[in-house]
């Protein structure tokens, strides 16, 4: 049983020292729910004689007296927090894009058979991307790489019904494999995908890394290394989206020499990306979505 035995008027800037008796009951021996019983009237009598008001009086003074102090102390932890982990990624936000996706020296490679068509997409987009890839003619002589803003579950649903519709294969990227033509990889959720090289050929790289412009997939990572590898062999095409993922990319595919296409107002779900896109001059053609097709064909031709 909890006690005071030495009450004190408490002002403003004091806590109460108390002196604290207890009282208890022994546990007994024997089956719990058989031996209950007999001390149920014990064990309420002690708990009633407990002043409860009075502690909860004296708990509430407690914390009313160092409630601004606890405060204080958990925002300067916050603020310091915040402060080292801004200071541990800015230091290391140049490498891990120079890494990643950023960097634009050319990769000198020999075997390069065929060009390469990329894709980025967004908000909108899985239904442009039905219409336009199952307009592709079967043994299309190029590959095709696409990074739509999906997760992992629902891109494995939408790679699956494309399947149904489309004349040429369509999978998954899986890291490391090698890029052919006649095939259409997607990257995998959650992960970015980037054209690199192994043995004079071109593959297929997924990893998770950091997200750009707030995405993962990035459409960036793709077009960036796509222009690296590529150079002028390269069709990059910005569909439909929100914000601004894939135009420096685009950018990079041009000033590479490759071919760049943003998809026109009239057909875009959300005008964010193709916009940004056309604003900033890095589309060759700013073209609806059904024109893109023939696009892709005398490309490759």
């Amino acid at each position: 049983m909890l006690t005071d035995t030495n009450p004190k008027n408490v002002s403003s800037f004091e806590i109460p020292i108390i002196q604290k008796s207890y009282d208890y009951i022994v546990k007994p021996s024997g089956i719990w729910k058989n031996v209950l019983p007999t001390i149920k009237e014990n064990l309420i009598s002690k708990i009633r004689m407990i002043d409860l008001s009075k502690i909860q009086k004296i708990g509430s003074k407690s914390r009313l007296l160092n409630k601004d102090s606890v405060i204080q102390q958990s925002q300067k932890l916050r603020i310091r927090s915040e402060i080292q982990l801004n200071k541990i990624l800015e230091s290391s936000l140049e490498d891990r894009a120079e890494e990643f996706f950023l960097e634009i020296s050319s990769i000198t490679i020999t075997r390069l058979p065929t060009p390469i068509i990329v894709i980025g997409a967004s908000v909108g987009s899985p239904r442009t991307l039905r219409t336009i890839l199952s307009e592709i003619p079967p043994n299309f002589p190029a590959p095709i790489l696409v990074v739509q803003h999906l997760n992992h579950l629902f891109m494995r649903q939408f790679v699956m019904s494309l399947k149904d519709i489309c004349k040429v294969n369509v999978k998954i990227g899986i890291n490391y494999e090698e890029i052919n033509p006649g095939t259409i990889y997607f990257s995998p959720g959650d992960k970015h995908m980037q054209v690199t090289v192994k043995n004079d050929k071109p593959f297929i790289r997924t990893f998770e890394g950091e997200p750009v412009n707030f995405c993962r997939p990035s459409v960036d990572v793709l077009f960036y290394s796509t222009a690296r590898v590529y150079k002028e062999k390269s069709l990059g095409i910005l569909l439909t989206g929100m914000g601004r993922d894939g135009v420096a990319g685009l950018r990079a595919i041009k000033e590479e020499g490759g071919k760049t296409i943003a998809e026109s107002k009239e057909t875009s779900v959300l005008y964010g990306m193709p916009k940004v896109a056309a604003e900033t001059g890095v589309a060759d053609l700013i073209i609806p979505n059904y024109q893109i097709v023939n696009e892709m064909i005398r490309f490759i031709s």
